[in-house]
């Protein structure tokens, strides 16, 4: 080796033989930093920082809202990931909520349980919502449910925390129009609408994603104004 690359040689290797050294003095370091601050808190000398806010502190309502998976068969492969992502961020969005409900997601089968497995290969971790295997017609009083559908002659007013809200969870380019309304009507549950004329002019059919119900519910539970609730949530385009 020519000699400055022994030198260079020789630099790196004190270098690398004093890396504890300079883990260790960095620690000290910030402990006593540490110390140094909270003894200038303590004396008045500077003032606390605000705690920070928890994004998961919501206050927890005793609503619950039910994602109905069981319609895989109605879908195209191609459809099954948006259906995923769109649980997904049900899941986000309720927890960072002001206000949370009971998010219960039943008979999840078939493709959309492989694509939940592939997509969100962590799901059955996730916490404050419960994945129910059975329909929702074993687990709830039948008189506590409300099926959310587009094609129902009732409008909501306002929610009931007492109640059970389901909402028809699939992607399908609006292929399968009624098909919730005529399952809720086939079990005898009762249905509802959310009021978006009420408060919107919309050129085509009032039919949302199963996300945007979400957004607008937890809009709602918080503000308790439907056309704050709507404007925020509902494109203006449709």
């Amino acid at each position: 080796l020519s000699k400055n690359a022994q030198k260079r040689l020789l630099r790196q290797q004190k270098w690398e033989a004093g890396r504890e050294n300079r883990i260790t003095q960095r620690k000290a370091l910030r402990k006593e930093k540490k110390i140094r601050r909270r003894e200038l808190i303590q004396n008045g000398v500077i003032t606390p920082p605000e705690p920070r806010h928890n994004r998961f502190g919501g206050e927890q309502t005793s609503l619950t809202v039910v994602l109905d998976m069981s319609f895989d068969h109605l879908m195209l492969d191609k459809e099954i990931p948006s259906t995923v992502r769109q649980v997904a961020r049900c899941y986000s969005d309720n927890r960072t909520a002001k206000r949370k409900v009971n998010l219960v997601v039943t008979e999840l089968q078939g493709r959309t349980q492989a694509q939940f497995g592939s997509i969100m290969r962590e799901y059955e971790n996730w916490k404050e919502i419960t994945f129910e295997p059975r329909s929702y017609l074993e687990v709830f009083d039948k008189e506590k449910l409300v099926y959310l559908t587009a094609d129902s002659d009732h409008t909501l007013t306002t929610l009931d925390e007492d109640k059970v809200y389901i909402l028809g969870t699939f992607v399908d380019k609006n292929r399968h129009k009624g098909v919730t309304h005529q399952k809720a009507s086939e079990q005898g549950i009762a249905t509802a609408r959310l009021p978006i004329g009420d408060f919107l002019k919309m050129a085509s059919r009032k039919v949302l994603t199963v996300n945007q119900v979400m957004e607008i519910i937890l809009k709602y539970l918080e503000t308790q104004d439907w056309a704050e609730a709507m404007m925020q949530f509902i494109p203006q385009r449709k």
